[in-house]
């Protein structure tokens, strides 16, 4: 019952009903099926420990504190409670996605619903993409500028961007919601090739399709990195970069971002706000300036999760929020290749190298997405949480925890180089 609730939990988020049936709009209805999912996983809490085993699980919540607090160092006490609910909601899937996905049938299970509810809200999105664009739900029409030039809306060629509703109701954010569904999808992975044509090949295509109506920039570079990552065992590193700028190519003649720029010049505007952002790391670095201030001082979305997180939550923040997928991924490596020499077990093998390609397109898009906050960038972690424990009981005693140093070291490492970047791309835009 407790996996039913959770996973009703999400699609309730990612579905968007109340699309379909208004009524369901004005009540309230996320935090009782939450508290309902709770009280349903409370035996499972009992019995297993996921929680020790999976350090991002605790970091994420460390990180949903200081969210919660931010507020205060500026001395509005009165928005603990605003930012307590907007981060409260996507957080119980720290608790819930751990303790109801600790085994490969439920996290198939899992997986089946998230792949067939997207798919479809794809087929309903395709099919007014190519029927009647203009009037659905599911298309945003917008006007491309010519030549990176200002031109009249009349003058401008109209785009068509797929989309869906609610938490996915723009086409970066569906883009990226399909990348990560079509990645988790290989879990259901088998030996029998009829399956995995009909069941995997042909509808991840149909997602990938989509993702290409969504004339998402970002997308498109997070395919090049996500073929990257998911090639580089295989192909080793040089091999894997040359297969990702093969699929470059090919995504840039097949015009995928819809004749818009894909340049420094063309992401002008985004590096505008990005600038707006950076302004305000500056004013307060440590801490930053509270949960929900960029919002209120830019009044435009980060589109950069690095700048919202450092701007809103300041170094310490930032820092815990990059340990989370550090550590992820670590634990991850660790599965797929057992730091004892002892051979991984093949399907928990699989499940591992989706998530690290999952939690690659989440990151990568959210370059470009300011979705620090989101529900999906819980529950991957908490799909990894519930894979680590089962390799745990798998095998007692392993080593699947890096050493607290390397954690640190590397979490700093990576916070210091996203800036780093973010300041010379802003640097390289102002000469």
């Amino acid at each position: 019952m407790g996996l039913t609730l959770t996973l009703i939990y999400f699609l309730y988020m990612y579905v968007s009903p109340a699309t379909w049936m208004p009524w369901l709009s004005t009540i309230t209805v996320q935090p009782f099926i939450a508290a309902l999912a709770s009280l349903c996983s409370v035996p499972r809490f009992l019995t297993r420990s996921p929680f020790k085993a999976s350090p991002p699980l605790l970091l994420f919540a460390a990180f949903c504190i200081i969210v919660t607090i931010s507020p205060v160092f500026h001395g509005w006490f009165g928005g603990v409670a605003e930012s307590f609910y907007a981060i409260v909601i996507p957080a119980f899937f720290l608790f819930l996605m751990p303790l109801n996905v600790d085994t490969s049938a439920r996290r198939k299970i899992a997986v089946l619903a998230l792949f067939c509810s997207m798919l479809g809200l794809t087929l309903t999105g395709i099919r007014d993409y190519h029927l009647a664009p203009e009037e659905s739900k599911f298309v945003m029409v917008e006007g491309v500028d010519v030549d990176n030039e200002a031109a009249a809306t009349e003058d401008r060629p109209t785009l068509y961007r797929l989309k869906a509703q609610g938490l996915i109701d723009d086409p970066n954010d569906f883009a990226q919601m399909l990348l990560i569904t079509v990645s988790l999808s290989f879990i259901w992975w088998s030996r029998n090739w009829l399956k995995n044509i009909l069941f995997i090949l042909l509808p991840g295509t149909i997602l990938l399709y989509a993702v290409y109506l969504t004339h998402s920039r970002g997308a498109l570079v997070a395919i090049v990195v996500m073929i990257t990552v998911a090639f580089r065992r295989k192909l080793k590193l040089l091999g894997s970069l040359a297969l990702a700028a093969v699929g470059a190519l090919g995504l840039l003649l097949s015009k995928f971002a819809g004749g818009r720029d894909i340049s420094m010049s063309g992401g002008a505007d985004r590096l505008g706000i990005w600038s707006e952002g950076w302004e305000m790391f500056k004013q307060s670095p440590l801490y930053g300036h509270g949960f929900g201030s960029y919002g209120d001082t830019v009044n435009i979305a980060a589109h950069n999760s690095i700048i919202l997180v450092a701007a809103e939550l300041g170094v310490v923040g930032l820092v815990i929020w990059i340990s989370v997928f550090v550590v992820s991924l670590a634990q991850l490596s660790r599965i797929v290749t057992p730091s004892d020499g002892t051979p991984p077990d093949p399907a928990l093998r699989q499940h591992a190298l989706c998530l690290e390609t999952a939690l690659t397109a989440f990151l990568a898009t959210s370059w470009f997405l300011s979705r620090a906050y989101y529900p999906i960038s819980f529950l991957l972690v908490g799909l990894v949480g519930g894979l680590v424990y089962q390799e745990s009981v798998r095998r007692p005693g392993a080593d699947l925890i890096p050493p607290w140093k390397t954690c640190v070291v590397w979490s700093v490492a990576v916070s210091v180089a996203a800036l780093a970047l973010i300041y010379v791309m802003l640097r390289l835009t102002a000469v």
